[in-house]
């Protein structure tokens, strides 16, 4: 999904774009959404093992170095409409 995309899917799903913030060059990663309190709206729910993927292959980054950035710049992050991470088990 590129950009364009997941502003056409914010906007079809009846969601406000600017309470949908995720990061950019990232939207492969995004899976879909999910409603917190009333206080606080929507937010994008975000695969975390795709973003670190896409930081190996994007940046050139060991899987090491990827999960790191991940954690403290990415997921790191929190605000009002920022998304939250997927974490799957690996079992």
């Amino acid at each position: 999904m590129n950009i364009d995309e997941l502003n056409e899917w914010i906007e079809e799903c009846g969601l406000a774009e600017e309470e949908m913030q995720y990061p950019t060059g990232f939207e492969e990663a995004v899976v879909g959404y999910i409603e917190v309190p009333i206080s606080e709206g929507y937010r994008l729910v975000m695969d975390a093992e795709k973003c670190i993927e896409i930081l190996m292959k994007r940046d050139g980054m060991s899987r090491e170095e990827a999960e790191e950035f991940h954690i403290f710049n990415i997921e790191g992050t929190k605000g009002e409409h920022t998304p939250v991470y997927l974490y799957k088990p690996t079992f």
